[in-house]
């Protein structure tokens, strides 16, 4: 899973994160259901799919490459595969 450096707002709700590393929705059906069910805490009728989630909500092992980003060898901050967000608005930490 990629991450995007774009302008975009974080579709968690509560969370102000505007310029932060962003992540887009999986493609793994059931990581994607874990990711709506963690911004909608259930499955809507129907959803933006094109909803963009910041890093805060993710913890520091979600990341397959947090050393070399942090260190400025990569470009991208990478998920892991099936990664699913965890750490609410009220409890964001900071990864980066």
């Amino acid at each position: 899973m990629t991450s995007c450096n774009h302008r975009r707002k974080c579709s968690v709700q509560g969370c102000m994160e505007k310029g932060d590393i962003f992540h887009i929705l999986p493609k793994d059906l059931k990581t994607r259901q874990a990711w709506i069910i963690f911004v909608h805490q259930r499955i809507p009728a129907k959803f933006y799919p094109q909803m963009f989630m910041c890093s805060k909500h993710f913890t520091k092992d979600s990341f397959q490459n947090l050393r070399h980003f942090k260190a400025g060898f990569a470009k991208l901050l990478l998920l892991k595969r099936g990664a699913v967000p965890t750490v609410s608005p009220s409890q964001t930490q900071a990864v980066l």
